[in-house]
């Protein structure tokens, strides 16, 4: 019983702390972000089973980009969660391109990197810009259909 108290205590609270808009900008990013995420995760599905990693080598392009939104659909809800000073454009490219290297690095360490030894540079640059042109589409988006305002 206490612990229903304790949600229900803390649900009145949050409510005072985040006024309407705020639940309403949440919702929006939400379903962005998770709309994102599974679409990107079917088409890798796709993508695997039907062999176009290797069939078209620019198929990781697109998905590169695609993460990149979905990346910074996600940075903006923790960022509005917990701190409004980190939602300027230059914030969410250094998240982006923090967990774009963070992927290139898993994807050399374990061996799936499909480049040959002479291209993998520059399809390493490729990859992390459009990381970073995702993540400013995926910020493009949040100022469009939800941005904060207080």
């Amino acid at each position: 019983m206490p612990r229903i108290f304790s949600l229900v205590r803390l649900t009145l609270i949050e409510r005072r702390l985040f006024p309407m808009w705020y639940h309403k900008c949440m919702s929006i990013r939400l379903t962005f972000f998770f709309t994102a995420l599974i679409l990107l995760a079917v088409v890798h599905i796709v993508a695997l089973e039907l062999y176009l990693y290797w069939k078209f080598p620019w198929f990781d392009v697109p998905m590169h980009l695609l993460g990149g939104v979905a990346v910074a659909l996600g940075y903006s809800i923790l960022c509005t969660r917990f701190s409004s000073r980190f939602q300027t454009l230059s914030w969410y490219i250094i998240g982006v391109l923090f967990i774009g290297i963070g992927w290139e690095c898993f994807e050399y360490g374990a061996g799936i990197s499909l480049v040959r030894e002479e291209s993998f540079l520059l399809d390493t640059a490729l990859d992390l810009c459009m990381d970073t042109l995702g993540g400013i589409l995926g910020y493009g988006i949040v100022q469009g259909v939800a941005p904060v305002t207080e």
